[in-house]
């Protein structure tokens, strides 16, 4: 059995986007993980709070989901849904047909069938594949009635209106059918592959009508029905040779019985259109995502672009033609995160690109720092289709090139009009970073954990970062009554009711941390601690299409600092010659207040992997320091115990270090442009860390940093192997039966993997030996026994030994090859 005390709720503090309780940061309600930044369109927050990428569709019903696109056209604002009707009865039922809901419908007033329609807009335009009707089995299905669409486009006049197509029509009286498909095929000429038809709207009119005659029931039955169902009674006189005519009910009761013939007693008809489905290409990823960044855009930021990607056919205008020589006016789509994607479409009303070129980017960089493209061949379209599509492999995609060539040397006026530009494909999103607002602690509190809750199934990866810091940059955005941002001068000249609000951006100063190397499993924090403020990143990612990661919860831990002040600096700081062994000091200043946890143990490390030998510690005041009079701990009471990359030291149980200064000389060699030592508070039971920041720690050197500058213009990223004996006798004796080598990185930052291959002089690849080192940039030792990786001897002969750098391009100096010789 267990229990958890309440929290005083005075203690318990909600943000916007996380929740600060005593001694933890808890992200996990839906409306904290939509207070999250994310790419547009890239994401799903389901109720119970679990976030996950979005699914793209393919053969989506472009009913569902209408509601979600709002237009503003004229100064009207309108939403996807049922947008017209005929009779003014029908606006309570009408929106029914698109509620997804089949006992609920539309049952239009048929005393009025010349106006019985009603009018869906889709919200945008969609590839419309069919239409289906289904009618409610509580009502009657339409006795006769068409279907029509249309595309946006309007007629030209004073008095514009929409120019519907007859998409289907039941002209013969129905009275069983109750589900009705109509297939749209292309209306104007389209490539071999194209199908389907770009529709905005569609109208469903009632056409015939059986009205109080539905279905003839009996007298018995007329009277066990309730009266608004009771359709029509018919009086019939009999003449003398069995012929019924229709009386009125007066004539007929003052027929002779003989010449009274049968009355028929009628069900009303109740004609009730359940559900409008439009069957539709799929998701269009350059809708979804590109609509909603356009609101945060000035409206003349660029209008080909806007009018390109907003969803609307009846929209659109002339792409200019693409400039080789100055790479300009091309059209660029950002997706904002990458998509699975296996299809463009380009629509055109009228006047179609001729010729174009399409390129796409998944947003890799090459090694200018350029995107990496994959480029399609020229396309020509000289029977001027508007409608083309490029169809490719899926593929992860975050950027759409479009550039209008002119091969057909076309006048300007004859073509180079666009309409839309579509994306489709299927799968979760490939990549969606979501980023919190910022934490703010009450105070500089040390975040001692990183814990989450989530699905990471095989083929997808979530990662966390993290940068924390103290201060913030405040911009200020000067906003108009509309809600347009202006300039401060614009908006101080404005009467004040015409002066928006003042919106303060904030976003970290240059005290911030970068963003931690992913956290490969949960645990301590890694980002610098204590700090008033954090920032968290959470990616998901997908490797394979059907198969997504999702993130549900997310904590950090709090704690007091374990001292209150704590600095550091190191000297010499400048000219350290690279993969050199060097004497360094460090000096390390510490404070606290007599409530502070305190610390027993120091961690110093690199962020190069170099060994650390310690060579001397000592404590005392500056002038003591100055002068050797300070205690000296190493060789002494202090216990010093080296671990890969670093060197814990342990102090004495009766030392107080507060308000002096501990003196720390070490011997290293550094392989970075700007290496950084990292100094750690550990708490006695090792739960806690408190990172020490570089700051004024001694009078004695004027560095005030923890970062030492090395110039290492001219060495290759790879350093020649060095390796002991190239012969290698694995015979069991002792000698030579392993074969050591040295390699030394240099220049490159974080954790990544070192690639090391043995081969056989074909090439075949006999052993892998590749391993990933805390800190890359540095000398890493490996050994092989001359056994392949089915644990079997080699034959005798010669072998090549292959040393590979990972790089984000392909930089020269990245391998390295020796040959090896295996005798026995």
């Amino acid at each position: 059995v267990s229990a958890t005390l309440a929290q005083p709720q005075s203690l318990i503090r909600e943000e916007s986007g996380y929740r600060i309780q005593p001694s933890l940061v808890v992200v996990e309600s839906a409306d904290h993980w939509r207070r999250w930044e994310a790419g547009d369109g890239t994401r799903v927050v389901e109720e119970d709070g679990t976030v996950r990428p979005r699914f793209i569709r393919t053969d989506i019903d472009a009913v569902a989901n209408a509601a979600e696109f709002i237009n503003i056209a004229d100064g009207d604002t309108t939403t996807g849904g049922v947008s017209a009707y005929g009779n003014a009865a029908d606006s309570l039922t009408a929106a029914f047909v698109a509620d997804g809901d089949l006992a609920t419908w539309w049952e239009p007033d048929t005393e009025f069938v010349e106006n019985s329609w009603v009018e869906i807009d889709l919200g945008r335009t969609v590839v419309a594949r069919r239409i289906r009707l289904t009618f409610a089995d509580s009502g009657d299905p339409f006795l006769m009635f068409r279907v029509l669409v249309a595309d946006g486009t309007e007629s030209f006049g004073k008095k514009r209106s929409l120019l519907f197509q007859r998409a289907g029509q039941v002209a013969v009286p129905n009275k069983d059918q109750r589900e009705f498909v109509f297939d749209l095929a292309p209306r104007r000429p389209v490539p071999d592959g194209i199908e389907g038809e770009p529709v905005q709207f569609v109208r469903i009119d009632l056409l015939g009508t059986d009205g109080p005659r539905a279905e003839e029931v009996g007298e018995l039955g007329f009277f066990r029905l309730a009266l608004e169902d009771r359709g029509a009674v018919d009086y019939f006189r009999v003449t003398v040779i069995g012929r019924e005519i229709p009386v009125l009910r007066e004539s007929y009761l003052q027929l002779p019985l003989e010449e009274r013939g049968p009355i028929r007693y009628y069900r009303r008809e109740r004609p009730r259109l359940a559900e409008v489905h439009v069957d539709a290409l799929g998701d269009n990823v350059v809708t979804l995502t590109q609509r909603i960044l356009q609101k945060s855009r000035s409206f003349f930021d660029n209008l080909v672009l806007r009018f390109t990607t907003d969803g609307l056919l009846r929209t659109g205008l002339t792409v200019r033609k693409y400039d080789p020589f100055r790479d300009r006016y091309q059209l660029v789509v950002d997706l904002g995160a990458r998509f699975w994607l296996e299809r463009l479409r380009l629509l055109s009303d009228r006047a179609p690109l001729t010729s174009y070129q399409i390129r796409l980017s998944d947003g890799s960089l090459n090694a200018d720092g350029d995107f990496l493209w994959t480029t399609f061949d020229e396309r020509l379209n000289a029977e001027r289709y508007l409608e083309v599509q490029e169809t490719f492999s899926p593929r992860p995609v975050r950027l759409i090139e479009l550039r209008r060539l002119n091969l057909l040397n076309d006048e300007w006026y004859l073509s180079g009009k666009l309409s839309e530009i579509q994306a489709y494909g299927e799968g979760y999103v490939s990549d969606v970073i979501l980023t919190s607002p910022l934490i703010k602690f009450d105070s500089r509190e040390m975040v001692t954990s990183v814990d989450w809750e989530g699905d990471v199934p095989a083929g997808t990866s979530l990662e966390i970062r993290t940068r924390s810091g103290d201060r913030l940059i405040q911009i200020p955005h000067f906003l108009n009554r509309a809600g347009s941002e202006i300039s401060e001068a614009l908006w101080e000249r404005l009467p004040a009711k015409q002066q928006g609000p003042v919106r303060v951006e904030e976003i970290p100063d240059t005290d911030w941390s970068l963003w931690s190397e992913p956290y490969l499993a949960q645990g301590p924090f890694q980002s610098p601690s204590p700090r008033r403020m954090a920032l968290i990143q959470a990616r998901l990612r997908t490797f394979q299409p059907l198969r997504t990661a999702t993130i549900r919860r997310l904590t950090l831990g709090l704690a007091p600092p374990l001292i209150d002040l704590a600095v550091a600096e190191v000297t010499p700081t400048r000219r350290i010659d690279p993969g050199l062994e060097r004497d360094f000091t460090l000096y390390l200043h510490v404070d606290g207040q007599p409530d502070d946890p305190g610390f027993s143990q120091i961690s110093l490390r690199s962020s190069a992997s170099a060994p650390i030998e310690v060579t001397g510690v000592r404590f005392g005041s500056d002038d003591e320091l100055r002068f050797n009079l300070a205690e000296r701990l190493w060789p002494g009471p202090l216990t010093v115990t080296p671990f890969e990359g670093g060197v814990a030291l342990t102090l004495p149980d009766e030392l107080d270090p507060s308000g002096k200064v501990l003196e720390f000389r070490f011997r290293t060699s550094v392989f970075l442009p700007s290496t950084t030592f990292a100094l750690d508070l550990v708490s006695a039971d090792g739960a806690r860390i408190q990172q020490v920041d570089g700051g004024d720690a001694t009078s004695l050197v004027p560095s005030n940093q923890l970062v030492v500058v090395s110039e290492l213009e001219g060495l290759p990223l790879l350093a020649p192997l060095q390796i002991e004996s190239p012969v290698l006798t694995p015979n069991g004796d002792g000698i030579n039966d392993e074969i050591r080598v040295l390699i030394t990185v240099f220049q490159l930052q974080g954790q990544r993997p070192l690639g090391v291959h043995i081969h056989d002089l074909t090439g075949r690849s006999l052993r892998e030996l590749s391993f990933t080192p805390p800190a890359l940039s540095g000398e890493h030792h490996l050994t092989w026994d001359g056994r392949d990786d089915t644990g079997e001897l080699v034959v005798p002969g010669m072998y090549v030994l292959r040393v590979a750098v990972p790089t984000d391009a392909n930089a020269s100096g990245t391998s390295a090859v020796r040959t090896l010789s295996v005798v026995y």
